[in-house]
């Protein structure tokens, strides 16, 4: 509730911002917003993308709930978003009235297609009532619209079940085709995964990639853990450092 609250007093300080508005004949102004329009284009094209692929159970209701909150969304644009001194690429209130997503123009200039609909997924998901913490749903949604999803949705999974037999037998070809996802080493970081971040690295990953201007090493060591799990912690610290990684690395972007 804090960040909710701090959050609305952060919005209503930035600089004067537009938003999208349905007319009564049904037409969809944007407020003159070049910034809202695209994130709309990406969510519409989206969804298009997705109601042709086959859904796991999970996924189509999410889909659903993404089109019914698609009518009810407020999104605004503005300079530069920020939560609690961090630089951020948006913030999404879904207890707003209507929802609301705030986008950074700053971010939004800069990503790539791809990265528009990965962010776009990740902010509507938690307005359509599911959390998307370390983007697991919408890397599972990701896997499903990037070309050879099939390959793609084996990663997601080898991260998730972080099976040793499974990653050492995984196909380091898959992995040297997927190598635009090496942010995926920072989910790999979190849940201990040593054996995903050493096939990883070993097909050409980066392993001090910047994501969210952190890095996976950085990302990690921020991160809180239960007592039982701090020397995971630790043991997949001093892996990332043994690989590469820079501690102190200044992540730009």
């Amino acid at each position: 509730m804090k960040k909710l609250i701090l959050a609305s007093l952060i919005c209503a300080l930035l600089p004067t911002t537009t938003f999208a508005v349905i007319l009564r004949d049904g037409t969809e102004t944007n407020g003159g917003d070049g910034f809202v329009a695209d994130f709309f284009r990406v969510l519409d094209n989206t969804i298009k993308i997705l109601d042709s692929k086959p859904l796991e159970d999970i996924e189509q209701l999410q889909l659903n709930e993404i089109k019914k909150q698609r009518l009810n969304l407020e999104v605004i644009s503005a300079p530069f978003v920020s939560l609690n001194g961090k630089d951020l690429s948006a913030i999404n209130n879904p207890y707003f009235s209507p929802p609301r997503i705030t986008i950074s123009q700053k971010f939004w200039n800069g990503f790539s297609e791809e990265q528009k609909i990965q962010l776009v997924l990740h902010e509507i998901l938690p307005v359509a009532g599911f959390s998307d913490q370390d983007y697991k749903f919408s890397g599972a949604l990701m896997a499903k619209i990037l070309p050879s999803s099939q390959d793609l949705a084996a990663i997601y999974d080898l991260i998730d079940t972080c099976s040793f037999v499974q990653i050492l037998s995984f196909d380091v070809n898959t992995l040297k085709f997927a190598k635009k996802l090496n942010y995926l080493i920072h989910s790999a970081a979190l849940k201990g995964c040593s054996t995903f971040i050493r096939k990883a690295v070993d097909a050409g990953w980066d392993v001090d990639y910047c994501w969210k201007r952190k890095t996976a090493y950085q990302n990690l060591e921020a991160t809180d853990f239960a007592s039982d799990q701090l020397m995971m912690k630790w043991i997949t610290l001093d892996l990332l450092k043994s690989m590469g990684a820079l501690p102190r690395k200044v992540c730009t972007e």
